[in-house]
């Protein structure tokens, strides 16, 4: 599963929610959900830092679409750090 497109494609992800993270929650949301299906299509032999990176995000989109007037900076940076992880194991 460690293709060069797979890890262009985490690579993007990660550069995605680092550019999002600073956008208004009802405007990132939509994208943040383009980027949870990217990580819902990857084939189940992926390493597991996926799937913690695919929690995170599903997490972080619960928040922004209940309370999206909350900064939830720190479940920003949680999601931004498993992609980060994942994209390490992938390398």
């Amino acid at each position: 599963m460690n293709t060069d497109a797979t890890r262009g494609q985490a690579g993007h992800a990660l550069m995605s929610l680092n550019a999002l993270r600073g956008v208004d929650p009802a405007k990132a949301l939509p994208n943040l959900r383009l980027i949870r299906e990217f990580f819902g299509m990857i084939e189940p032999d992926d390493p597991l830092e996926r799937s913690e990176a695919w929690w995170e995000l599903c997490h972080l989109c619960r928040i922004l679409s209940g309370h999206p007037q909350d900064p939830a900076a720190l479940h920003w940076e949680s999601t931004i750090g498993a992609t980060e992880k994942w994209c390490t194991k992938l390398s």
